[in-house]
C-alpha cells in the first residue's frame, strides 16, 4: 500500500540533505544515509497500544537528541499523529521493501514480515516485541548483531535510539547481512522446492 498522510509536510524543503525519492503515488520526500541526513522508521504494525502521547513525545525527543529525522508509521497501533513536524513524517503505512532501504534504522515490533524486510534493508534495528513470535525474532536480531537487546516499547528512549543510529559496528553488520539476503533468490528456491514435491 502507498504511504498516506493528511497535510504531509514537504520534507524536500527541510534542512536534511539526501536524495529525493518518490513512493509511486506522486508523494515525495527526501531521505538519505549518514549521520547528518538520516531518518529512522518507527512503527509497531497492528500491535494495539496505549500511550500514543508518550510515543509522540519520545519521537520528538529522539529527533531533537539524535539529529535524525523520523518516519512514523501509525498503522493500527495508533501512534499520535500530532508529532508531525518538519523533521517527522507521519504516515498510515508504506511498503516495507520500499521504505526500509531509505531509512538509517528501523524500529519495529518484531513481526516476521517487518523483521525480514528490515534485515534485507541492511540497516540496524530496534525491536520492541509484544506477543507470539515477536520475542523470538527480537532475540534473533540481537544474536546476529543487527539490533541491541530486545526492548519493551515503554523502555525505548531517544538516547537508546541515537546509540543505535550511530553504532558503526551494528551498521556494518546490518549492511553485510543485508547484502547477503538481497543476493538470494528465495522465491525461486521456494518455487523449485514446491515443484519437486508435486
Amino acid at each position: 500500500m502507498a504511504a498516506t498522510a493528511a497535510a504531509r509536510p514537504d520534507l524536500t524543503q527541510t534542512r536534511c540533505c539526501g536524495k529525493e525519492v518518490a513512493d509511486g503515488t506522486g508523494s515525495r520526500f527526501t531521505v538519505g544515509r549518514g549521520a547528518t541526513c538520516a531518518a529512522f522508521r518507527l512503527g509497531f504494525g497492528s500491535m494495539a497500544r496505549r500511550g500514543a502521547q508518550r510515543t509522540a513525545a519520545f519521537v520528538a525527543e529522539a529527533v531533537r537528541t539524535s539529529g535524525v529525522r523520523a518516519v512514523v508509521a501509525t498503522g493500527w497501533g495508533g501512534i499520535a499523529p500530532e508529532v508531525e513536524s518538519g523533521d517527522v513524517l507521519v504516515i498510515d503505512q508504506a511498503l516495507h521493501d520500499w521504505l526500509f532501504p531509505r531509512m538509517s534504522a528501523i524500529v519495529h515490533h518484531g513481526g516476521s514480515g517487518a523483521t525480514g524486510a528490515a534485515l534485507a534493508s541492511g540497516h540496524p534495528q530496534v525491536v520492541c516485541p509484544f506477543v507470539a513470535d515477536q520475542p523470538h525474532w527480537a532475540a534473533r536480531m540481537h544474536a546476529v548483531d543487527v539490533a541491541p537487546a530486545p526492548l519493551r516499547q515503554q523502555d525505548l528512549t531517544a538516547d537508546r535510539l541515537a546509540r543505535v543510529v550511530n553504532d558503526v559496528a551494528l551498521r556494518e553488520r546490518a549492511e553485510h547481512l543485508g547484502e547477503l539476503i538481497r543476493a538470494q533468490d528465495g522465491v525461486t528456491v521456494a518455487v523449485d522446492a514446491l515443484e519437486r514435491l508435486s
